[in-house]
């Protein structure tokens, strides 16, 4: 029997280590399988878990260089944030616009003023006259991802784990950072009640990551 060790390291000031061992269970791509209980061993239900990507710098040249243009202001032009599975999740514009080049289009991850998007990986499709001229990738974390369920687990599959995905970050000014790929570790942040937990995960390439959590 092959065993595999996880460990979920907490970042807050009574952190200690959390080391789950367990039979080895293969998949394709990466996935997180979580268990929260209390100090006594009793599971939590509705355990809110937000995931934050940890990135890696890989240049500073923009990959998402293509110019997009209205050539004819009776066009319909049309901005759309689609997830990784090409559903569309946010219509940022519809209309026509002005001869001449399109700025840079951003989102701000809200699919409504009060609700932001699933963390993942994004594309905003800028299309004029029903025809893709341009996708740009966003990546967007910080959001919840998962609930636990009654017997304390939870899930995180593949389509939110979007590990190697390259994209150009921008701050707030629109300033160019540098263009970044999602790395192999993420961070958990566990909410129940007043108590808040924050901790790194390890993703292991086509083995499902499983940690225990004590809140």
């Amino acid at each position: 029997m092959r065993l595999a060790v996880f460990i979920f390291l907490l970042l807050t000031t009574s952190c200690r280590e959390i080391i789950y061992v367990d039979e080895v269970e293969k998949i394709s791509g990466y996935q997180i399988n979580g268990f929260v209980t209390n100090t006594g061993g009793t599971p939590l239900e509705n355990v809110e878990i937000n995931l934050y990507y940890e990135k890696i710098k890989i240049i500073n040249i923009p990959i998402d260089t293509v110019q997009a243009a209205v050539k004819d202001s009776n066009s319909i032009v049309s901005f759309v944030v689609v997830d990784v599975n090409g559903r569309a999740v946010k219509n940022l514009f519809t209309g026509k616009l002005p001869v001449g080049p399109i700025p840079r289009v951003t989102w701000d991850g809200y699919i409504s003023p009060d609700i932001k998007a699933q963390p993942g990986y994004y594309v905003i499709q800028i299309s004029i006259d029903n025809i893709i001229i341009k996708e740009s990738p966003v990546i967007i974390d910080g959001s919840l991802v998962a609930k636990t369920d009654r017997q304390g687990s939870f899930v995180i599959l593949n389509e939110k784990l979007p590990v190697g995905k390259i994209f150009d970050r921008y701050d707030s000014p629109n300033k160019y950072l540098g263009t970044y790929s999602v790395a192999t570790s993420v961070i958990l942040e566990l909410f129940y009640g007043s108590i808040k937990k924050t901790g790194r995960v390890n993703l292991k390439k086509d083995i499902v990551t499983k940690v225990n959590i004590t809140i």
